[in-house]
C-alpha cells in the first residue's frame, strides 16, 4: 500500500523494458537536474497511479466512518451497507495491485536488494512506529492491554498469526494489510528477477493465471476449510475470512500480477485500454459482488477491472493524455494516502468516543455534519504525520550518507 513515489511528469512513451535490480549498466541520476525519464525514454514516474491511492485509502476512511457513525445499520444487509464495504474491499485490493506495478516501474537499474529494502522500511515504518506508540497507549489509557498480538503488530507480522479477529487488529485495525505489504518487499528483488525472465509472449498468459488463482482461494475456502462457527458479524468462518483475506501469501498474487502488469506496460504487450471503459468495468464488478458470495468481494469480484483500471492509468500518462492528471491538489491527496490509511482510525474511533456518541437518537443531520468533519480530520492528522514523521525520515534515511572525502593534510 505504500509504493515508491509515482509523481514525477511522465516523458514520452516507452520503447525499452522495465529497468530492474540486478541488471548491469549505471543507476541512472537521482536528486535536483536528474532527468525524469530513464535512458529508454520511458517515464520514471507516473502520476495517475499515485493519484489513483487517495479514492482507495478515502472507500476505506468512508467505511469506518459509516461503522461508527451508523452502527445500528452495520451490517443490516441494505444496499448502502454492503456498497461501503465492498468499496472498501475494492480499496484494499487496489493497493496490492498498485504495490506490485509501482515498485517494478520505479526500480532502478544497478539497484541492489539492500537499497531496495532501505528504502521501503524508511517509508513504512516511522509512520507506522509512531502511530502503533501512540495507539498502544491510548488502549492502555482505556483499560486494554497488550500481548503477544499487539508485539507482533509492531514488527509487522501479525497477520500470519491465525485465530480470532482480534489477534491480527490489535492496536490498529488497517496494519494488517501492511503486513502483507513486508512480504511483498522482501521478496520483490527476487520476484523482479524471475518476472524480467519470462518470455515477452507469456505475459499474458502468465497475467491471466493469476487473475484465476486469485479466484479460486474463496473457492478452495469454501470448499475445505468450515464454514461455521460464523465469525462475528461476518457471513464466513474466521478461518475462511484469514485464509482469503489477511493471509499474505494468498495476498501476493495480488502484488506479483501488479509486477506482470508493470512489465505489459512498459513492453506494450498490452493494448491499449480507455479510462472511461475501466472505470465502468471497475463500477459493474462493484455491482456485481453484491450478488456473489462473500468471500468473492475481497479481491476475486474485481481483480480483472482493477487490473484494466492500473493499465489504463499508466497508459494514459504514457501517452500524454487528456486523462493524465497534472494538478497539485490531487498528488497531494495521493503522496499524504499512507498516512491517511494509518491515522484515519484512531480519528473516527476516538472522536466518536469523545465527542459523538452516536445513537439511534441521533438526527440524521448532525451524523452527516460529523461524518465530513471526520474526513476532513483524518486528512489533517495525514497530513501533519506526512510532514513531521515520513518526509523528514526519506530526506535523512532513505539513501545512505556520502561520506565527504578528508582533506589532504599538509
Amino acid at each position: 500500500m505504500t509504493g515508491e513515489s509515482a509523481t514525477t511528469p511522465p516523458g514520452p512513451p516507452a520503447t525499452a523494458s522495465v529497468p530492474l535490480p540486478g541488471r548491469p549498466g549505471t543507476a541512472p541520476r537521482t536528486g535536483p537536474g536528474a532527468s525524469t525519464a530513464d535512458r529508454s525514454g520511458r517515464p520514471a514516474r507516473l502520476p495517475s497511479l499515485t493519484v489513483l491511492r487517495f479514492p482507495a485509502s478515502l472507500a476505506v476512511l468512508v467505511c469506518h466512518i459509516y461503522e461508527f457513525i451508523w452502527p445500528e445499520r452495520v451490517w443490516s444487509g441494505d444496499l448502502a451497507d454492503d456498497l461501503l464495504h465492498h468499496a472498501a474491499y475494492l480499496g484494499v485490493a487496489l493497493f496490492f495491485l498498485l504495490s506490485g506495478f509501482v515498485l517494478t516501474w520505479a526500480a532502478r537499474e544497478g539497484d541492489s536488494a539492500r537499497s531496495l529494502w532501505r528504502r521501503r522500511v524508511v517509508r513504512v515504518f516511522p509512520g507506522h512506529t509512531v502511530v502503533w506508540v501512540i495507539g498502544a497507549v491510548l488502549l492502555l489509557g482505556s483499560g486494554g492491554t497488550l500481548g503477544v498480538a499487539a508485539a507482533l503488530e509492531l514488527p509487522l507480522l501479525h497477520a500470519w498469526a491465525f485465530g480470532p479477529l482480534d489477534e491480527f487488529l490489535v492496536v490498529s485495525g488497517v496494519t494488517w494489510s501492511l503486513s502483507c505489504e513486508v512480504l511483498f518487499y522482501l521478496s520483490f528483488p527476487l520476484v523482479v528477477r524471475l518476472v524480467r525472465r519470462l518470455p515477452r509472449h507469456r505475459l499474458a498468459l502468465c497475467a491471466a493465471l493469476l487473475c484465476a488463482l486469485v479466484v479460486a482461494f474463496p473457492v478452495v475456502a469454501r470448499v475445505l476449510l468450515p464454514g461455521t462457527p460464523l465469525y462475528g458479524e461476518f457471513p464466513v468462518s474466521r478461518q475462511q475470512f484469514w485464509f482469503v483475506q489477511v493471509l499474505p501469501l494468498t495476498r501476493f498474487a495480488e502484488f506479483l500480477l501488479g509486477v506482470i502488469l508493470a512489465r505489459t506496460v512498459a513492453e506494450r504487450v498490452c493494448p491499449a485500454i480507455r479510462l472511461r471503459y475501466a472505470l465502468v468495468a471497475v463500477a459493474a464488478s462493484l455491482a456485481l459482488s453484491l450478488h456473489l458470495p462473500f468471500l468473492f468481494a475481497f479481491t476475486a469480484a474485481w481483480v480483472i477491472p482493477l487490473s484494466l483500471l492500473i493499465v489504463a492509468c499508466a497508459q494514459a500518462d504514457l501517452r500524454r493524455g487528456p486523462t493524465r492528471p497534472n494538478w497539485g491538489p490531487a498528488l497531494w491527496l495521493g503522496e499524504t494516502s499512507y498516512a491517511l490509511f494509518l491515522v484515519h482510525l484512531f480519528v473516527v474511533q476516538y472522536l466518536c468516543v469523545a465527542l459523538v456518541a452516536p445513537g439511534p437518537g441521533m438526527p440524521q443531520a448532525h451524523r452527516w455534519t460529523w461524518a465530513v468533519l471526520m474526513v476532513f480530520a483524518s486528512v489533517l492528522a495525514a497530513w501533519l504525520l506526512h510532514i513531521t514523521v515520513e518526509r523528514p525520515a526519506m530526506r535523512r534515511w532513505s539513501h545512505p550518507r556520502r561520506r565527504t572525502p578528508d582533506k589532504a593534510r599538509p
